[in-house]
């Protein structure tokens, strides 16, 4: 046997003895040694005894090394006031500064006295400086303190801050500042004394903060509060001057340091005392608290276990009157708005709140409500505690939508396993967002959450779990695979936004993402065109589209909207895409929407598929009426129709229209009996051109034609086809596009003559022809002829009188250049312009609101009760 120092012991013997403890008597052996001290109770007598032995062990602190540290920079803790040595503050004024001088505001006579003593106090720290003469001089407020004593403040708003540039230093943000300091063993906390008046202003700089009082003028020799630029200042320059030490959080004049054992907090804690003492400031020592468990920072109280509210805070939340008007429900909102990450669902607790704050709502407080106060005070007053991020650990992303909210929740998973929530968020849906299809709700969720915690998600190495309960997005925003076209244009865009983003998507059940489905669940405040006539005669000397002489009404969005909301069909879609599909449809009519659901979106009052707007039944018969009359034939008509629009068994209908109609059946080529001799491809718009006469009856036509582009223009050649004609009409088109380089026509006499060849050479043109026996070579003319003439044989067929063919070939060349061409892929237009011509058809298509607001939304913010803001 040995002592705890080593020395042995020399056992005698043992004697069993009878002892009694607390009401209790046991035999207990004790043993005899030699050379013993006082008995000595050992495991046995307390295991006789029913002690409670614990392994736990409990550490006394020796602060014997923090006070060998705050005794090493006792200068900090000097009752004098510092002076910050790294530089002057120099405030720079505006170009156009002028300088404002105000007359002293009249002191109460209850507080005469108490200003004087804090002018003589500042005077004496060298704070203030009393002076005879300034430019500028600012009327003081003097601010009653609970103490009893007077702080005066100038006010700068109306003189100098007007004045100034003002200095642009962001402030970090709430998450900014605790991920710096999250996860520390200790806290603590240091608190600079009268900060701001640390900084010392230059010579210039303090001419400019005169204030003028009953006492006369004097000058500010240190940087002071009401300053527009002072926050800025000092946040940049304490960042500065701290910057590389790890462990350490900065909010203006409140540092916190902390570090993952005592070691590191000391280390870190020495590195901070030691820049603030050679930087010349001093500390407030009855505010500074050092190596604490916990700590009340910024309005929440950080721990090792993670971040709580602070229960003075809460406690005043809890014992608050309910509001009484506007005012005060403004007062208790930007109270709790600071707690806002720890309450669940905190937008649709509070709804009833902000429903009172809509203009000219009417004032009613009623039961919901004070139950939302009440659910609020519940939620303060549970104690839930968000943990500290860990930048190593993988990022949960859990999200949800509600008929009326978005919910999100950002957890960290640990090592054990166990999701723990670093915050909360939830938004309202405003009203149009509501009409959302299911689908599209919880993908605004997800955008919602991704945005809400940018901050955390973007960048990382390491993919974030998505998790969402609505099974179609985890294949649709899955990463690894493209997103397909025909899905909604909002989709789509979403998905633009998420692949910036290194996530992997997880589908979880409702019944598994309860918090997230618990945010979502309650509601949340959350011209006529004209054409004038215009004589036949002038067409061709005008270069505009003059066609909208039209037999009936072009088909608006409007009209497609008022025939939606009466369609039988689309109004019971549009209730299960807002409450939820069938898992089996009865009704076949149904069918061809619940195939395409996750394509179909409302907006404006119209339904779509992915871009294309969904017909109603009553405007069916006028939308084919309207693509048969452009005579495309059938392929054309189809690629002009799924541009625009939809309806089930679309291509099925165009199909038994433009196959009925006579007009087309009668004008429809033969096929061609050799192809046309290839030309090289043309790289750009109006790079080749080419022409070729064209006679329907006893008028004839000069057909042009792009070879990029597909681009055809048709001019009536009402001056004859003389050289001088033809080069005539070729400056007008030329005025419009360009000289292309090359211009090809066949070896016709009336356009292969010597002054078109002298205008061609003239103008930097490559005139060619085709082969005098192989007229086909210029095969883009005589296609384009062709067309041109099949068009004009329509016309004719109506028999209209010879005034409005003009405008008709004009309307049909419109359509042909806005309609995909099948050797391009695109239509004429957009290959020649980059856009595609608006149309009549476009008219159906209702406008984007956040297009027609861009130029005014660009410059509007909203804000939230409770945020903070910079004001100048």
């Amino acid at each position: 046997m040995c002592l705890y120092n080593g020395h042995k012991i020399d056992p005698l013997g043992y004697i069993t003895v009878e002892t009694s403890y607390n009401n209790s008597t046991k035999l207990i052996k004790y043993f005899v040694v030699k050379n013993g001290g006082p008995p000595i109770l050992g495991r046995d007598f307390m295991t006789a005894f029913n002690f409670v032995i614990t392994t736990k062990l409990n550490y006394i602190r020796n602060d014997s090394e923090l006070h060998k540290l705050l005794n090493k920079y006792s200068a900090l803790w000097r009752d004098e006031l510092g002076a910050f040595n790294n530089f002057k503050v120099s405030l720079q004024l505006k170009a156009n500064a002028v300088p404002k001088f105000f007359k002293p505001r009249t002191v109460p006579f209850a507080l005469r006295d108490k200003v004087e003593q804090e002018l003589n106090r500042l005077v004496h720290l060298g704070i203030l400086v009393p002076i005879n003469y300034s430019q500028y001089a600012t009327p003081i407020v003097p601010v009653l303190k609970d103490n009893g004593q007077v702080k005066i403040a100038g006010d700068f708003s109306i003189t100098l801050n007007k004045d100034l540039i003002i200095e642009k230093y962001p402030l970090p943000r709430i998450e900014e500042v605790f991920a710096k300091i999250g996860g520390g063993e200790h806290y603590s906390k240091i608190d600079l004394k009268n900060a701001y008046n640390q900084f010392v202003l230059d010579d210039a700089s303090q001419e400019l903060t005169a204030i003028n009082t009953h006492k006369g003028l004097f000058k500010y020799t240190r940087l002071v509060y009401g300053l527009s630029s002072g926050p800025a200042i000092f946040q940049r320059s304490m960042e500065t001057l701290l910057s590389g030490i790890d462990g350490v959080s900065i909010w203006l004049d409140d540092i916190c340091v902390t570090g993952l054992d005592r070691n590191s907090h000391m280390q870190r804690l020495s590195k901070v005392l030691d820049r603030l003492c050679k930087a010349g400031l001093r500390l407030q020592k009855d505010k500074c608290q050092f190596f604490r468990e916990s700590v009340r920072y910024l309005g929440y109280v950080i721990s090792k276990t993670g971040l709580r509210t602070c229960p003075d805070k809460v406690r005043a939340i809890l014992s608050a009157p309910e509001p009484n008007n506007v005012t005060e429900v403004k007062r208790f909102l930007g109270v709790v708005n600071y707690y806002r990450n720890f309450i669940p669902n905190a937008s649709s607790v509070l709804s009833p709140l902000h429903e009172l704050l809509r203009k000219d709502a009417k004032w009613e407080w009623g039961k919901r409500q004070r139950q939302s106060v009440a659910a609020i005070r519940r939620e303060l007053a549970s104690e839930r505690v968000l943990a500290h991020f860990e930048p190593a650990a993988q990022l949960v992303l859990a999200v949800d939508a509600g008929p009326t909210g978005l919910g999100a929740v950002l957890s960290q998973r640990a090592e054990d396993g166990i999701e723990r929530p670093l915050a909360y968020a939830s938004r309202s849906l405003t009203s149009s967002k509501r009409n959302y299809s299911q689908i599209q709700k919880e993908a605004t969720a997800i955008i919602f959450g991704v945005r809400r915690f940018h901050q955390y998600l973007y960048g990382r190495e390491d993919p974030f779990i998505l998790k969402t309960d609505h099974r179609p997005l985890v294949s649709i925003f899955n990463p690894k695979t493209g997103i397909p076209v025909t899905t909604a244009l909002r989709l789509q865009r979403y998905s633009v936004i998420l692949s910036a983003y290194n996530y992997v998507v997880q589908y979880v059940s409702s019944g598994n993402n309860i918090v997230a489905d618990y945010f979502s669940r309650a509601p949340v405040k959350c011209v006529n065109e004209s054409s004038n006539d215009i004589d036949t005669n002038d067409i061709d000397t005008h270069y505009a589209v003059r066609f909208l002489d039209a037999s009936s009404p072009a088909t608006s969005a409007r009209d497609v909207a008022q025939t939606t909301e009466r369609d039988r069909t689309i109004k019971t879609v549009l209730r299960y895409m807002q409450h939820g599909w069938p898992r089996k449809l009865k009704c076949k009519s149904i069918l061809p929407y619940f195939h395409c659901k996750s394509d179909l979106q409302y907006e404006n009052g119209c339904l779509f598929r992915g871009h294309r707007i969904v017909i109603p039944l009553g405007l069916r018969d006028r939308m084919l009426r309207e693509l048969r009359d452009s005579h495309l034939g059938i392929t054309k008509t189809k690629c002009n129709a799924r541009s625009r629009m939809w309806w089930p068994g679309i291509d099925r209908d165009i199909e038994r229209w433009i196959g009925s109609c006579a007009t087309c059946a009668s004008v429809r080529a033969a096929p061609p009996r050799d192809p046309p001799a290839p030309w090289p491809p043309s790289t750009a718009p109006w790079q080749r051109v080419h022409i070729d006469y064209m006679t329907v009856g006893q008028r004839v036509y000069l057909v042009i034609v792009d070879s990029y582009s597909k681009w055809i223009e048709c001019l009536f050649m009402h001056n004859g086809t003389s050289s001088n004609a033809l080069i005539t009409k070729l400056k007008g088109v030329f005025s419009n596009f360009g000289i292309p380089n090359v211009l090809v026509s066949d070896n016709d006499v009336k356009i292969n003559s010597l002054e078109f060849q002298t205008f061609s050479s003239s103008n930097g043109i490559k005139y060619m022809t085709s082969p005098i026996y192989h007229p086909p070579s210029n095969g883009q003319a005589e296609n384009s002829v062709r067309t041109c003439k099949k068009m004009l044989k329509c016309i004719l067929i109506d028999n209209l009188p010879l005034h409005k063919v003009h405008d008709m070939l004009l309307g049909y060349l419109f359509n042909y250049r806005n309609t995909v061409h099948c050797t391009t892929g695109e239509t004429p237009a957009k290959l020649m312009f980059g856009r595609n011509l608006r149309s009549r058809l476009d008219l159906i298509l209702p406008l984007k609101n956040h297009n027609s607001n861009s130029l005014t939304a660009a410059g509007k913010r909203s804000f939230e009760i409770g945020d903070i803001v910079w004001t100048r």
